[in-house]
């Protein structure tokens, strides 16, 4: 497959996921400009609970670990149907469902309406939504807009301006508005360097594509981009249909590389991929970087992104804008149409 080739991608990109991924500085615009209106009477708020599944909880993963150091209070992702024994009136309980009819989701819903007033809902429609409009609970609803392909995982950016706007409305967590507008800049000047009209040798995102291919990719993050690493993987297995998954260093120095022996794959078949920041503790700098040394003894191939955001808020959006970019790249290169998740419906279909 020739990424350079318009022609042959336009037509494998049937649902214009490219045109979702060069939106994402629009959909971050739009979110911030609808956000601004939020409005909640909620107060004495001591946790946060944000219940969603696949894509549509990709962004509380990624607030929950930009900003892991900055939210006031208690703050937890649910990934399945039920409420922790925690949750009360005191708690904040944050639904996240791009469709509004994820039933892991509705049915943590259905439970917060019994133990709290604090619910807000972050949306597109669905029973989630008719909630919102009855006055059951708050919320963020929104236009996909700019997600053309309309695959939660492609919307990213809502979520995450949407968690974020609501933790700072209630005071549970402060930044600079400016921050959301330096980012916006960055990733418009970025997307003219990802685009599909620039060739393999000048585009980066292209060339982590090749790296990858037909490998077994090991996201490897640290601190503040262990959330984007969560979605890299996320990306790997839904847009380009390629296994993958994630570690955080410090942990995986206490367990994983013993498990890099067995079986003989590991050394044919992976591909460690290290988020790199100058803005991580330069102890856990020193950690990569003995890790990537004990990878070359081992010799298993390993590939660095280095970030050059200028800020943790902004590196954490450049990296979500770069591996969108790369996971379709990869997905062309694998002739996959990169939008639909047959095996996923599939699965739902049975399950219903």
């Amino acid at each position: 497959m020739n990424l350079n080739n318009k022609d042959e991608i336009n037509k494998l990109d049937k649902s214009n996921v490219l045109e979702s991924v060069l939106n994402i500085p629009n959909q971050i615009k739009q979110a911030y400009n609808e956000t601004k209106d939020l409005k909640f009477s909620y107060t004495n708020i001591n946790a946060v609970l944000v219940c969603g599944m696949g894509g549509s909880s990709l962004g509380a993963h990624f607030v929950g670990s930009l900003f892991e150091d900055k939210i006031k209070v208690p703050y937890t992702i649910l990934n399945g149907y039920k409420l922790p024994k925690f949750v009360n009136n005191k708690t904040l309980v944050i639904l996240s469902s791009n469709s509004g009819n994820t039933e892991e989701t509705i049915s943590c819903m259905n439970e917060a309406l019994k133990r709290t007033d604090k619910i807000v809902a972050i949306t597109t429609g669905g029973k989630i939504k008719e909630e919102v409009l009855k006055g059951n609970i708050s919320g963020y609803v929104f236009e996909q807009t700019f997600n053309v392909a309309r695959q939660p995982r492609l919307a990213t950016s809502y979520t995450i301006i949407g968690i974020m706007a609501t933790l700072k409305k209630l005071k549970l967590l402060d930044y600079d508005d400016k921050n959301i507008e330096d980012v916006i800049i960055f990733l418009e000047n970025k997307n003219s360097l990802y685009n599909v009209n620039v060739e393999d040798h000048f585009n980066p995102a292209k060339e982590y594509a090749y790296r990858i291919f037909e490998k077994i990719p090991l996201i490897v993050g640290s601190e503040w981009s262990v959330g984007v690493s969560h979605i890299f993987s996320n990306q790997l297995n839904e847009t380009s249909k390629n296994l993958a998954t994630y570690f955080s260093i410090p942990e995986l120095n206490h367990h994983l590389l013993e498990g890099l022996m067995h079986p003989s794959i590991v050394q044919s078949d992976m591909i460690f991929v290290f988020i790199e920041s100058s803005l991580y503790l330069k102890r856990d700098n020193l950690r990569i970087n003995i890790t990537k040394e004990i990878l070359d003894q081992k010799k298993i191939e390993s590939m660095d992104i280095v970030l050059s955001g200028l800020d943790k808020i902004t590196q954490a959006f450049e990296m979500l804008q770069l591996s969108s970019f790369i996971t379709f790249y990869l997905a062309m290169l694998y002739k996959q149409d990169p939008c639909p998740i047959d095996t996923v419906d599939f699965f739902k279909k049975r399950l219903s």
